[in-house]
């Protein structure tokens, strides 16, 4: 599943592959959380096109403070941004739950299972915007922690 902001040209648009279980409500409230939050979504897409039109696969030699801070910006509004859906999707999943008497989050294992599910997510965003690119640009990274601490030393 993916969501589309739309424009003065084109609605707003939510793309669904194959429902795979209970969890495709969440994740469908979740990119619905996107749509809601265009503002952050916005941001979010900003960040992460000035860093690849200006420094993605690039120069693995440049750690530049206007690189660090261009990579510190995109990890943190893209983070900002998934998070704010998940917050959504999980919102208006209890919604749902108390309005129609269905258990989603039960289905789902309970609590502590949907909140892996969604970290895992959350990682994978971390991962893909943070630490990816580091490792690209030579810095051993460990743990999320690394790769602040690291963004933070050369930004500076």
């Amino acid at each position: 599943m993916a969501a589309k902001l739309g424009n003065e040209e084109h609605p707003p648009e939510i793309i669904i592959g194959k429902f795979k279980g209970v969890d495709a409500i969440v994740d469908f409230l979740h990119e619905c959380g996107h749509l809601q939050d265009a503002t952050s979504t916005r941001t979010a897409i900003s960040a992460e096109n000035y860093y690849v039109e200006n420094f993605f696969n690039k120069d693995a030699n440049d750690h530049s403070p206007e690189r660090m801070k261009a990579l510190s910006e995109r990890s943190t509004a893209v983070i900002q941004s998934e998070r704010n859906a998940w917050a959504y999707a999980l919102r208006n999943t209890r919604k749902l739950e108390q309005q129609f008497g269905i258990n989603i989050i039960e289905q789902m294992g309970g609590v502590s299972d949907v909140v892996k599910y969604v970290n895992s997510f959350l990682d994978k965003y971390e991962k893909s915007t943070i630490a990816t690119e580091l490792e690209y640009l030579g810095f051993p990274i460990y743990t999320p922690q690394d790769a602040e601490k690291i963004m933070k030393e050369f930004a500076a």
